[in-house]
């Protein structure tokens, strides 16, 4: 009945959220005794623990974050088990190993980390994070203004912004190591479970652009620890007198009048790109991304007007924001201006210290232009840069292949669209190539002699 649930359960993608969360607990209910025989014999409950939570790594990346959680959590089920200074040794081992593996898995299936590079620097993620959390907390307690995404002021240097949020943060942790040390330990896990899967989603600010870094759904765990917090203190109250219960049930209902309400207001704003972009911008106004994608939403509608107005609206929000910019030029491209997103592209390429993807893509989207303007040699020189820079860069074949089709080689246009089809999938490359084959072959029965 949270309101910040729409967003994770809504949106497909973020499936691996709720397929995190159902590992992330049965990992934790998993290490409950359910007799005193299995309070004795806690090791296979360990062992099943992990597997739970090596489950809920493959599901999603940041569910690491609940491994300290889970030692924890171990070592104050096991505190009166017999030997259990082993047994919690062992239980580390469990954790440790299974996080090992899929560490292991992951780099040989992806090569990097994942952050090496990205939209804003290590300096904005640091100083900015302290902020963006509590922006977090504020969400998860107060669930109000709730949209896809949402803008956030960076910084990179360590102002106030920064040093009042990390106090608060601190005060946090050591609230939660507090509980823990004073036996608390289910208050422990419920502020742990509010606090730590938060700051995994800090290190998004480092790989989104602006306006694309903060979501509802990376509440989604922490919802779970607000639920036991509620659940213990209900619990703490419902010892007290009468009336105290009577009041306590009034509170509960109103809350879960008003959160159901809520959910089902903002269940609308999903029911597609428009209504999801458009209640984006009505809550952030100045969010130049939601706006792009507004725009390439229209576009995709056919709506070329709307659509062209949307994009160059977020472009003149944030002119220097390239990833904007180059949405601008494909808008204005589509839209048959070519001469206008020539213009654009050759602006963006004189942009100093240009991310080579971005450039990438805009040596791409400048030789498709020069293409629909018949200037196939400028824009064979385009591609052949981008193909030095990288051989497989998504498009690159099918824009070679739409090149080579205008030169009349159609051989060479055959297997630019199938090395296309061979690196990303396209249908329409996949299309395109059976059609150049069909050509070929009436071509070749044309020249034949006849017999």
């Amino acid at each position: 009945m949270h309101p910040v649930h729409v967003d994770a359960v809504t949106w497909v993608s973020a499936s691996c959220e709720l397929l995190f969360t159902i590992f992330a607990l049965a990992s934790m209910l998993a290490l409950l005794p359910r007799t005193t025989h299995d309070e004795e014999n806690a090791m296979p409950r360990v062992w099943i623990s992990a597997l739970w939570f090596a489950a809920g790594l493959f599901a999603k990346e940041t569910g690491i974050a609940l491994l300290p959680i889970l030692i924890v959590f171990a070592w104050v089920r096991l505190k009166n088990c017999a030997q259990r200074g082993e047994r919690i040794r062992k239980s580390v081992l469990a954790y440790s190993a299974v996080t090992g593996f899929y560490l292991l898995v992951r780099w040989a299936v992806m090569r990097r980390a994942g952050v090496e590079t990205g939209e804003h620097s290590w300096a904005q993620v640091i100083f900015s994070a302290p902020s963006i959390f509590l922006f977090y907390l504020k969400k998860l307690f107060l669930p109000l203004n709730l949209a896809g995404c949402y803008v956030n002021p960076l910084t990179s240097a360590p102002t106030a912004r920064f040093w009042l949020p990390l106090l608060v943060i601190a005060l946090c942790l050591a609230t939660v190591t507090w509980l823990v040390m004073c036996s608390c330990w289910r208050l422990g896990l419920a502020a742990a479970l509010i606090v730590v899967p938060i700051l995994p989603a800090l290190a998004v600010i480092r790989i989104y652009p602006q306006g694309d870094m903060t979501h509802d759904r990376y509440l989604y765990v922490p919802t779970v620890g607000l639920a036991l917090l509620i659940a213990i203190i209900i619990k703490r109250l419902w010892e007290l007198s009468k009336p105290v219960k009577i009041a306590v049930c009034a509170v509960v209902l109103a809350i879960l009048v008003a959160a159901s309400a809520e959910t089902f207001v903002q269940q609308r704003y999903y029911q597609d790109d428009v209504a999801f972009y458009s209640r984006v911008l009505e809550v952030s106004p100045s969010d130049s991304f939601a706006r792009a994608m507004l725009g390439n939403v229209y576009l995709d509608q056919h709506r070329m007007d709307l659509g062209v107005q949307e994009l160059q609206e977020a472009h003149r929000i944030e002119p220097d924001n390239g990833k904007v910019t180059l949405f601008l030029a494909r808008g204005l491209f589509a839209a048959g201006k070519d001469r206008e997103a020539e213009d654009v592209l050759n602006g963006l390429l004189r942009v100093p210290d240009l991310p080579i993807r971005r450039r990438n893509s805009t040596l791409l989207s400048l030789a498709n232009v020069d293409i629909a303007l018949g200037k196939l040699d400028e824009a064979q020189q385009l591609l052949q840069q981008v193909e030095r820079a990288d051989r497989n860069f998504p498009e690159l074949h099918w824009a070679l292949g739409v090149l080579y089709q205008k030169q009349g080689l159609l051989p060479q246009a055959l297997a630019a669209y199938q090395k296309e089809v061979e690196i990303t999938g396209d249908v329409l490359s996949q299309q395109r190539s059976a059609q150049v084959a069909r050509l070929i072959y009436i071509q070749s029965v044309r020249d034949a002699p006849s017999r």
